[in-house]
């Protein structure tokens, strides 16, 4: 995998994402943590960690957008006949 690539939200869930991209996650969290890739418990810990902080991570995104597009329907609303007199 060349470079950083980013996750992104069109995975519907946290099987979706290509093991080469969460092989590059681990591999970029290896930098920090001791992570032993060869230990399969070890594996399966980072992996289950991956796939709950991914599913948070998808939830603040849909809820920031969802949030972001009430804000905005309520800025773009027409006035009501009253507050225009």
């Amino acid at each position: 995998m060349k470079g950083k690539e980013k996750c992104s939200i069109k995975f519907n869930s946290w099987k979706m994402v290509p093991v080469d991209m969460k092989n590059s996650m681990v591999q970029q969290l290896s930098v920090v943590w001791d992570v032993d890739e060869t230990d399969e418990k070890q594996r399966k810990y980072v992996d289950d960690l991956f796939k709950k902080q991914f599913l948070q991570w998808k939830f603040d995104v849909q809820r920031a957008t969802e949030c972001a597009q009430v804000d905005n329907a309520v800025v773009d609303a027409p006035l009501d006949d009253a507050e225009e007199e």
